[in-house]
């Protein structure tokens, strides 16, 4: 059974946005930052733009028969827990870390990987957004 317009336009794809010198980008990472783009005077101007365009170029592609990517994993679909294998010295220094702060080893284990995430994000060029809701 063949996908439809529909079918597509109620998937939640993720979305970066990104700044420039001429105002907001917002781009699928999913189907292409060259393929497709919104520009805006806002993020949410970008975003809009974007919307409208996928349906369009989706549209095309249903038409012309050719394959339409989904959307890759969104945080829905995550249930906050994974097991890590990792050297048993390093398991010790942080256990031994985590109980000296006061807090359990994945309490600081979250802590240190946050931490390192909102350092990562200061020195990125986009933003990740992942829509709470059904894309239009």
């Amino acid at each position: 059974m063949a996908k439809t317009l529909e079918y597509y336009r109620n998937l939640k794809y993720p979305i970066h946005v990104e700044q420039t010198e001429d105002g907001w980008v917002a781009w699928h990472p999913d189907l292409g930052r060259l393929t497709m783009a919104g520009v805006g005077e806002s993020p949410q101007e970008a975003i809009e733009e974007l919307n409208d365009f996928r349906i369009e170029i989706i549209e095309g592609w249903l038409e012309q028969g050719l394959p339409v990517p989904e959307p890759s994993a969104t945080t829905d679909e995550f249930s906050g827990k994974f097991v890590v294998r990792l050297p048993k010295e390093l398991h010790q220094l942080l256990a031994e870390k985590a109980k000296r702060d006061g807090s359990s080893l994945n309490q600081y284990v979250v802590y240190l990987l946050a931490r390192n995430i909102v350092l990562d994000k200061d020195k990125a060029e986009f933003v990740p957004v992942y829509p709470s809701s059904k894309a239009s």
